[in-house]
């Protein structure tokens, strides 16, 4: 699960740096796709290492 997510997070941050803003074209609905699965990723990661400050 650990190194899904880091997968994951790897991919989102490609998505971030080429943008992929044309409306239409098929690179951003591959951005629609992945996006909520790279934050989600994140938030997981967190669980599992246990950066949890309360």
């Amino acid at each position: 699960m650990r190194l899904v997510c880091m997968l994951l997070i790897i991919c989102g941050h490609i998505i971030m740096i080429h943008g992929y803003d044309t409306v239409g074209d098929s690179s951003w609905y591959i951005k629609q796709i992945f996006t909520p699965f790279c934050t989600v990723a994140v938030n997981i990661f967190v669980l599992i290492s246990g950066y949890f400050w309360y």
